[in-house]
């Protein structure tokens, strides 16, 4: 018989033997058994997975004292849905001989090997079996498939029997139950699986490996593996659940897992938590942080990870050993007409909240230009938008924070109460705790006009003067703003090219701001009316491609813009020659970066409404009490928020560049890395034509590869300010330890 090992009661095996045919016969045996663990544990980790993903199937709900044993039965009834029931005919017949013939070709071959011996067996006093011989071999009825092992009924044509791998059957009647309703090994399967006879004065045992083997670890599987689904094998999930909020985890190997990783911007930030959380209030949030903060010592073995809209870099918002706190499901926005504020959740994007507020009050908020950024991200990291050149950052329009701290207490943050905390938010990022609401002054929603051209490469120095223009005269049209984006992308030309993105949110299609740019020579142009919230739904970067980006502040000259022209295009060059331009896209996005901007952070100048608007909402406006400040020497204690731009000095450029590489090319990436970590340091050595350093001090947060200093780069009473505020809100520093991911300010000196 397959799988079978006979055993002689006369103080020996017949495997002592030591003859070359006798070691065949064990590998044979530990081969079989092996194959056959195999087939059961992949069966039963089928069954696993059905519960996790069918749990109403399978977990009966509310009954109370019972919750293990259903458990039990649940994943037992799933493994069952694994192994099909077909129905019994001539041919389900036929075909089983025909295994069972090749069965009997290896027992006959095995028992010639053991000294010639073949032993006989006489039928139990139940009867439960006759012989019948097969090229030698003995093979019972029941083991042809013409019965069941467990009733010893012969099966009927067209009845239907449960079959398994190994081509053994049963009633599903008979073996059903057993597998349900109990874990202890049946009698009737021991006599089907360990037959004794006796040949002479000597009892031989001959174990069925199939049968006997399998089965029991298919049920000790079914107890033992998944017996509490609830129980997951990672602590801080385990946690999670036990706090009340297992229905909120996406778990491991579940269809809505790997969905989930799908939805991050970057490939390369797809990494793999123990489990994702998404809570849908601020208590959850709290219960969250409360399960997670209390598992665990330090840092731990795992650590803890917050997403928003998942649009960041990599290692920011994701992570590997541990969970990741996901805020999507906390998404929405709701505008009070009384107070001119917008309420706007962390997980929302920017296309929802536009579109939300424009149908329900017909205002809009100072946010992001891609429609698919997350909220929570942007804000903290300071926000650059297409009112940057009225408003400031986007940050500056937060009137109010709701905050989870680490303790998991909840707490408003505002100009008034929790002051310092309110302060450190606007552009301290995650190092104090978790936003879950944010209040920002609302405006009148009106629609924009944007348009583009494209801009050949003989056209960049033209290109580059027009813009240093622009951003020198932008504090006189602060309702028109500018980008440049230097692309080099082999699907849409051959060459490199400039897109200038021009931008009036008044929707006046006569301003002449731009006339400068649209006078340059261009392959074609566009200007059109839209909503926010339209251009936001325009404007979404392709998901999927694993991507790298670093960022700088240089000085607003020609000969410092065309450097960047220069080095971005030998950027692309030397990509290109390692990689292939078919692999890879690559832009520097330049955007204006004025003095003026720090006045509009000022901690005096506030933000006031006044009256007089036509559908009755108050317009958003910044006013200040002592006129225009000084560009230098501001002390911070002044400043509404810790981004310290105030330092630069000098009309300026944030400089962004981002290449994006296409799946299958992972060593491309890491190539892209080098050469941009090899361009922003020749960009730090170049100098402007009056001798003096090109690039300033501040980096933009959101913009910044995981390599570089941005907190630093505030200054250092912003950094000293920061620390004092993380201290005396987290003195644990659970967010420093406990959640690596960011920009950390225990990482920055001083």
């Amino acid at each position: 018989m397959q799988g079978e090992k006979t055993t002689l009661l006369s103080g020996r095996s017949t495997e002592d033997d030591q003859s070359p045919s006798s070691n065949v016969v064990k590998i044979v045996l530990f081969t079989l058994t092996g194959a056959i663990i195999a087939f059961f544990g992949a069966i039963a980790l089928v069954g696993a997975v059905r519960v996790y993903r069918h749990p109403e199937r399978y977990i009966p709900q509310n009954t109370a004292g019972q919750s293990m044993r259903n458990r039990a039965k649940g994943i037992t009834r799933a493994i069952l849905d694994t192994i099909p029931i077909v129905r019994f005919t001539e041919k389900t017949n036929t075909e089983l001989e025909s295994v069972e013939l090749g069965n009997a070709k290896i027992a006959n071959q095995i028992h010639e090997d053991v000294a010639g011996q073949t032993p006989k067996y006489s039928g139990d006093d139940s009867g439960s079996a006759t012989l019948t011989e097969l090229n030698g071999a003995p093979v019972l009825d029941g083991e042809r498939g013409l019965r069941c092992s467990i009733c010893t009924e012969d099966f009927s044509i067209g009845e239907q029997v449960r079959l398994l791998p190994c081509s053994h059957k049963y009633h599903p009647a008979c073996i059903d139950p057993w597998l349900l309703n109990g874990f202890d090994f049946p009698q009737s399967i021991g006599r089907a699986a360990v037959k004794v006879h006796r040949e002479g004065p000597m009892l031989s045992i001959t174990v069925d490996m199939c049968k006997g083997w399998a089965l029991l670890l298919w049920s000790t599987l079914a107890s033992v593996l998944v017996a509490d689904p609830t129980f997951t094998g990672f602590p801080p999930c385990d946690a999670l659940i036990a706090a009340g909020l297992g229905d909120r985890l996406i778990r491991v190997g579940t269809e809505a897992y790997e969905q989930h990783l799908e939805s991050y911007f970057c490939a390369n930030g797809r990494l793999h938590p123990y489990c994702f959380v998404l809570p849908q209030t601020t208590e959850e949030v709290a219960t969250t942080v409360k399960a997670l903060a209390s598992n665990g010592s330090g840092s731990g073995s795992w650590h803890i990870a917050v997403r928003s809209g998942g649009h960041h870099l990599p290692a920011t918002n994701n992570i590997e050993d541990g969970v990741t706190i996901d805020l999507s499901l906390m998404n929405g926005a709701k505008y009070n007409a009384t107070t001119n504020i917008a309420s706007v959740q962390p997980g929302g994007r920017w296309k929802d909240v536009y579109s939300t507020l424009l149908n329900n009050g017909n205002v809009t908020v100072v946010g992001g230009r891609d429609g698919n950024v997350g909220v929570g991200g942007f804000l903290l990291g300071g926000g650059m938008s297409y009112y940057t050149p009225r408003y400031g950052l986007a940050v500056n329009t937060v009137a109010g924070f709701q905050v989870v701290l680490a303790d998991g207490s909840i707490v408003e943050a505002t100009a008034t109460e929790n002051a310092d905390l309110w302060k450190a938010l606007r552009g301290g990022g995650l190092n104090f705790g978790i936003v879950t609401r944010f209040d920002m002054e609302a405006m009148p929603a009106v629609d924009l006009v944007s348009g583009t051209s494209m801009i050949t490469a003989d056209h960049f120095d033209e290109a580059a003067d027009a813009f240093v223009d622009f951003t020198n005269q932008m504090e006189h049209h602060r309702d028109d703003t500018m980008l440049i984006i230097h692309t080099h992308d082999s699907s849409i030309w051959d060459g490199p090219f400039i897109l200038p993105l021009r931008v009036n949110t008044k929707g006046d299609l006569s301003t002449t701001a731009f006339d400068k740019v649209t006078q340059i020579p261009s392959v074609a142009q566009t200007w059109e009316q839209k909503s926010l919230a339209a251009a936001a739904n325009g404007v979404q970067a392709a998901y999927g491609t694993k991507n790298a980006y670093m960022t700088l502040t240089f000085v607003n000259e020609p000969s410092v813009v065309r450097k960047a022209f220069s080095l971005h295009d030998q950027l692309a060059s030397n990509i290109a020659k390692r990689v292939g331009s078919e692999n890879f896209m690559a832009s520097s996005v330049l955007q204006p970066f004025p003095t003026y901007l720090s006045d509009l952070g000022l901690r005096n100048g506030s933000v006031s409404h006044k009256a007089g608007s036509e559908n009755g909402t108050m317009p958003l406006d910044l006013t200040f009490s002592s006129g225009h400040q000084a560009h230098l020497g501001l002390h911070h204690e002044i400043m509404s928020n810790v981004l310290g731009i105030e330092r630069n000095g000098v009309n300026a450029v944030v400089w962004t560049v981002f290449v994006a590489i296409k799946n299958g090319q992972d060593a491309a990436l890491s190539v892209a890395r080098s050469e941009l970590m090899l361009m922003t340091r020749e960009m730090k050595r170049f100098h402007t034509s009056d001798g003096k350093a090109a690039t300033v001090d501040y980096l933009y947060a959101n913009y910044a590869d995981m390599t570089q200093d941005p907190l630093g780069s505030y200054g250092p009473e912003n950094v000293a300010f920061m620390k004092e505020v993380a201290r005396k809100y987290d003195p644990e520093v659970f967010w420093q330890k406990r959640v690596p991911g960011g920009f950390k300010i225990s990482r920055v000196a001083g």
